[in-house]
């Protein structure tokens, strides 16, 4: 049985939707199986961060709907053996969604791969409670940013409240050569959100650069963020990968 994964964050530009797809890219490279689900429904841009963008033709509402089985559904990743996307819906809203049925297609999905990792939408509205209800562990991504860091507090009080086993803090587009002059440090960050860290990533213009040429940052080449990304995927699938520095 795999394990399900939900990323979230707080608020909107904290790179959450380039992570998931960022490390479900490095799971699927060092020999894992990975669906990534999009649920971030209507707006939803996990597609541009694979590299694959608009090619998929179904989406997890016609699984729901019974029109497509899962299996047929997913869409295999054409450069990353092991890796798969499942598209969200742009015509319903997650108060249409029946949580029911999503955990059970969840739930066959983890039949199917080792790794599910669930891009919910930003904040703490509906969408994120449809997609946290759906996880074993959390993911909140943040930046150092003080609003995000904030929101990103919020969403751990949230998760912490539905008791959720495990959640972790992934620090994204973090600027080391600021860090180090800042009297701030990661573990003060880490105390803000209250949430056992799960990896830092530096800000990265390889990143940007990658969805624009239209790679997944895995097939971009070997960079401070992807190197950062390849350690969480490790750290996920078991191994004891030191948290170490920036």
């Amino acid at each position: 049985m795999g394990k399900a994964i939900v990323f979230t964050s707080g608020k909107g530009g904290t790179g959450k939707t380039t992570a998931v797809a960022a490390i479900a890219s490095c799971l699927a490279a060092i020999g894992h199986s990975a669906l990534c689900i999009d649920c971030d429904l209507g707006l939803g841009n996990l597609d541009l961060s694979l590299g694959i963008e608009g090619a998929a033709a179904t989406n997890f509402g016609d699984v729901l709907s019974g029109r497509i089985p899962l299996a047929d559904a997913v869409y295999p990743h054409p450069r990353i053996p092991n890796l798969s996307y499942l598209a969200a819906p742009v015509s319903v809203t997650a108060e249409e969604i029946a949580l029911p049925a999503m955990k059970q297609l969840v739930e066959e999905a983890k039949t199917r791969y080792e790794f599910v990792l669930l891009d919910s939408a930003a904040g703490i509205g509906s969408a994120f409670r449809l997609a946290k209800g759906l996880a074993d562990m959390a993911v909140i991504v943040t930046t150092w940013d003080a609003s995000a860091l904030r929101d990103g507090q919020r969403a751990a009080a949230m998760l912490f409240e539905e008791e959720l086993g495990e959640i972790r803090l992934l620090l994204n587009r973090i600027r080391p050569r600021l860090l180090r002059d800042s009297v701030i440090t990661v573990d003060d960050l880490v105390d803000a959100v209250g949430a056992q860290l799960l990896g830092v990533v530096p800000e990265d213009a390889a990143v940007p650069a990658s969805v624009r040429e239209e790679l997944a940052l895995a097939l971009y080449g070997s960079t401070g963020a992807s190197r950062a990304f390849l350690r969480i995927a490790k750290r996920l699938a078991g191994e004891h990968i030191p948290l170490g520095k920036v």
